[in-house]
């Protein structure tokens, strides 16, 4: 009799492992399914609750980043341990309570905030880098920087730029987009990749196994 409890016992722990199993493989989002390329980074942003939906069910993963949603993701994944992020007061726009904590820890300065264009365009990979850039300084302190020989269009990169987009390749979290290793800074970044970017980041600066 005990014997055939165990294995009852036994059997039911199995189907309820492997239901949850089967329910926590489940895609988040309709147009991100198991086999996208990006399935892993935003099921993984999603479940830390540093990027949204669109709409129900919808992550629209080739949708473009804007300023403010670049900088919101970065002030959920890194800025906000403490729940620093304060509720939006009527007449606000959307992103002011996570602007204003990336402006009180320098993620971003007035002079880029202050360009509402910046904000509400589509963010180039420049200032992609230079958020990247200030998060790691903030976070760990800048490390490495990559050859330039690396960086296929160096001598086209702003100066202004440089440092944000050398310490961003060294690290590993923005990379070519060609054989040529350019980085091609004046493109913009899809919801997809933005992703990647915030797992490749968590991994850099808290060495998160499962990223």
């Amino acid at each position: 009799m005990k014997k055939l409890i165990a294995m009852l016992v036994a059997v039911c722990m199995l189907l309820s492992a492997t239901c949850m199993q089967a329910f926590a493989a489940a895609p988040s989002f309709s147009d991100v399914p198991a086999d996208h390329w990006a399935y892993d980074a935003v099921e993984y942003a999603a479940g830390k609750g540093w990027v949204n939906g669109v709409s129900d069910g919808i992550y629209n993963p080739n949708g473009s980043v804007t300023g403010a949603q670049w900088m919101t993701m970065l002030t959920r994944a890194f800025f906000n341990s403490n729940n620093e992020v304060g509720e939006l007061q009527p007449g606000e726009a959307w992103y002011q309570p996570y602007l204003d904590v990336a402006e009180f820890f320098r993620l971003v300065d007035k002079d880029w905030s202050g360009v509402q264009s910046n904000l509400l365009n589509p963010i180039s990979r420049y200032d992609m880098a230079t958020l990247i850039y200030n998060t790691i300084s903030n976070m760990t302190g800048i490390g490495g920087k990559a050859d330039p020989s690396e960086i296929g269009d160096w001598n086209q990169i702003p100066a202004k730029y440089q440092d944000a987009v050398a310490v961003a390749y060294e690290a590993g979290i923005l990379v070519g987009t060609n054989d040529n290793g350019d980085f091609s800074g004046a493109r913009s970044m899809t919801r997809a990749q933005a992703a990647i970017v915030l797992m490749r980041l968590d991994e850099y600066i808290y060495g998160d196994e499962q990223a």
